[in-house]
């Protein structure tokens, strides 16, 4: 019983750092794509349950938005450790008490995750582009 446990909690707390990186997918091609990962875009964590508004990609530079329900310090908070998970190196920026950055790279890409509070006021809105180093 005890393992089990073991196995279930570890299993949630991984289920966050699964990547928006996507092998298939439509074809980068240089136009946005709505509510999908284009193909070919780097393996960065996906904020569970976010909604893929459009995501881009052209000469191994991407990019991808993405909207949650969730607060904005919960979504920051989440990404930090993610990112570590995943192979990528992040400093933590705040730009405003509603924008935050990370700065975010790894052997392949460089790029930069900006969380912020969106439009309406209560979702956040999070932004991803990268580019080969």
């Amino acid at each position: 019983m005890k393992k089990l446990l073991i196995v279930v909690v570890l299993s949630l707390i991984l289920s966050g750092c699964i990547g928006v990186g996507s092998k298939k997918g439509p074809k980068a091609d240089g136009e946005f794509v709505k509510g999908q990962v284009v193909e070919g875009f780097p393996n960065i964590p996906a904020y569970p349950q976010a909604e893929i508004i459009e995501s881009f990609g052209l000469g191994g530079k991407f990019g991808v938005t993405s909207v949650s329900g969730d607060e904005l310090a919960k979504v920051v908070n989440f990404f930090g450790p993610a990112l570590s998970q995943l192979g990528w190196q992040n400093s933590l920026k705040k730009n405003s008490d509603t924008n935050f950055e990370y700065e975010i790279s790894n052997d392949e890409f460089k790029g930069r995750v900006t969380i912020n509070t969106a439009a309406d006021g209560k979702s956040s809105a999070i932004s991803v582009s990268v580019e080969p180093r």
